[in-house]
Order: structure tokens, then sequence, then C-alpha cells
């Protein structure tokens, strides 16, 4: 049986063969995806063209109306970024620990052994945001009871499944970064909010 994704028409190929660029209207406003994966990294690394110093803008569609703290390292450039970075690497070094790895696992084989379990189960919200969430919280060091909380977020912290903004994103996103601030100082990403408020105002 021939692939139906293969017989589809490649919505890219024009543009790839032409310069690599798809220009597509976003927010009534012109917005070029880069769609070469060279061209794409070589991009990324011009940083002073491309700048990630805009708060709130960095995602698509952007948050301002939702969030009022900036995504510590992504919405920074050099040399604040490699700051940043440093800070938060040995959280995600943490993958590497035989510990971590134990844990994950066992976590991916309880998640498997109850999904096949049940039937029927709605993939993401009962198993994809679990794993995602408790994977996330063995990684950063914070206590599995914040998990429950991502958890109860879905799959967007500000919006609501059919995309729309929820109700209370916002206060969502205070609530989070007022908490890894208050109580888990170098747990997490509470030495991040405490670093963004320590190197400048933003």
């Amino acid at each position: 049986m021939p692939c139906p994704i293969k017989s589809q028409p490649d919505p890219f190929g024009e543009a790839l063969r032409k310069d690599g660029v798809l220009v597509n209207p976003f927010q009534r406003k012109p917005v070029p995806m880069i769609l070469g994966h060279e061209e794409v990294r070589r991009l990324a690394k011009d940083w002073k063209t491309f700048s990630s110093d805009a708060p709130m803008r960095v995602p698509i569609p952007s948050e301002e109306s939702v969030r009022t703290v900036r995504q510590l390292p992504l919405e920074v450039d050099p040399p604040d970024h490699g700051d940043y970075r440093e800070i938060a690497e040995p959280f995600y070094n943490r993958a590497k620990l035989p510990e971590v790895i134990e844990r994950v696992e066992g976590l991916v084989r309880n998640l498997l052994a109850d999904t096949l379990r049940r039937e029927p189960i709605e993939i993401v919200s009962e198993f994809a945001i679990p794993l995602q969430s408790r994977a996330l919280g063995f990684l950063l060091n914070m206590p599995e009871s914040e998990a429950d909380v991502w958890i109860g977020w879905g799959t967007h912290v500000f919006r609501s499944t059919d995309g729309s903004l929820a109700a209370d994103g916002s206060s969502k996103g205070a609530a989070a970064s007022s908490k890894n601030a208050a109580h888990y100082g170098d747990r997490g990403l509470g030495c991040l909010v405490f670093t963004h408020d320590g190197i400048r105002s933003f």
C-alpha cells in the first residue's frame, strides 16, 4: 500500500526550489519561514540580525497579553544567554546521571503498563503530558507535586485546547515564576529567577 503522505503535494516544495523562504501571513503581519536546515543553522548564529532580545515576542503568537516574565535563557542574546545557559546546564546534565535515568525508565515502564491496561486512552492528556511533566520534574530536581501542577495545565500554559487564550493563563504563569523564586532557590529554575533579578532589571 503506497504511503498516503508521499502522495500529497509538498507545501514547501516550490519555496525550497526558489529561495528557501516561505512567507506566511500571521496576525496581519508577514512572517518568513526559513526552510533549509543548513540555512536555519546559519541564521540561528546571527543573533545580531535575528535577535531573541524580544520579551514575550519570541513565541508565535506573541504572549505579551498573558505574561510579563521573560523565558530564560530563550529571550536574551549573547553574552547574557551564555550566562543563563551556564546556570541551567547542570540541571539538564542530570539526564546523564544513573539515578535520573533509572527514574525516567521506571516512569516510562509504569505509564506504558497503565496504558496497555486501559482502553481507550487519550494519548496526549493521559500519556504524553504526564510523561513530559514528570520527566521534566526529575530533570530539574523539583518536587513530584510540581509535575501535577504542570499536568493540570494541559497542552499549553496560556491557551485553551481550542487555541484561545485561557482565562487564567497569565495568573498561572505569574504563580509559577513566583513559586520558583520563593520556594526552590537553587532547585530547578528558581536559580534563573534569582539571576534574572540580580543581573539586570528587565
